[in-house]
């Protein structure tokens, strides 16, 4: 090969354009198609749904997924086409075909608000951008499907990171934002006020005092012992008859108290 040939071939080769078919989602070369990293990582942040052929049942069921922005136009799944919708500069629009289906009167679409909830049915990265399916529930037995699609310049996609970022600004996840409370720190347990001693039971009144015992004279030998029992001893002295207790001593003259000491 002479020098001239040689040339040729280094300025064909230098001047040849980059493979594209296995690039990775940052525009490095890899092994895969630089579709599938970018394919993979929604797929698993939004589960897909599986419905039947006809749209009519789910068959397999993934994330519901809830819509954060406005005017999302939906078809009917009996309809051949799916409503394409665009996302861009932070908002929803259909192009002149989508608009028409939005035209009064017409029965084979519906507009979907911030809040409404649906199904994911498919991820498709294309080459000028990322493209998603929705399939919703039924509203009066009839259910919708459509389109939404985040564009990006042919063949240079941005990094995965602000792709997932893009797509978290139209939908969430339902119950994304309450799990995401859930991993906050748990609020403190209520502390039980302490336990009250217990109360000692409330000790009965003491009983009243016994009136004091007395003898009067007069009282008979029956009445004294009947107050005061018997005596330590008695003694008698001529006609008197004297019952000694202990602190005191108590006289009888036929039978009867004359004097108490």
């Amino acid at each position: 090969m002479n020098a001239n040939m040689k040339s040729i071939l280094v300025l064909a080769i230098m001047l040849a354009p980059p493979a594209i078919g296995k690039r990775n989602a940052g525009g490095d070369s890899g092994g895969r198609d630089w579709r599938a990293p970018i394919q993979d990582r929604l797929e698993a942040k939004y589960p897909l749904t599986k419905a039947s052929a006809n749209k009519s049942d789910i068959v397999k069921a993934g994330a519901v997924l809830v819509l954060k922005k406005d005017n999302l136009v939906m078809l009917t799944t009996d309809m051949m086409n799916l409503a394409p919708n665009v996302y861009k500069d932070g908002r929803i629009t259909q192009g002149f075909i989508g608009r028409s289906y939005r035209l009064p009167g017409s029965s084979n679409s519906r507009v979907f608000v911030k809040g409404e909830k649906f199904w994911l049915e498919r991820v498709d990265v294309k080459d000028d951008g990322v493209v998603l399916e929705f399939l919703s529930d039924p509203f009066d037995d009839v259910r919708y499907k459509g389109t939404l699609r985040f564009p990006f310049p042919k063949l240079s996609p941005p990094p995965i990171e602000r792709i997932e970022e893009l797509v978290a600004q139209v939908i969430d996840v339902d119950g994304g934002d309450q799990a995401a409370s859930n991993s906050q720190p748990a609020a403190p347990a209520p502390v039980s006020p302490p336990a009250e001693a217990p109360v000692a039971p409330i000790a009965p009144p003491p009983p009243p005092p016994e009136d004091p015992k007395s003898i009067s004279v007069g009282q008979t030998k029956a009445q004294v012992e009947a107050t005061f029992g018997q005596p330590l001893r008695q003694a008698k002295v001529g006609v008197k008859l004297i019952y000694v207790y202990k602190d005191l001593k108590v006289v009888f003259v036929n039978g009867k108290v004359t004097d108490v000491q």
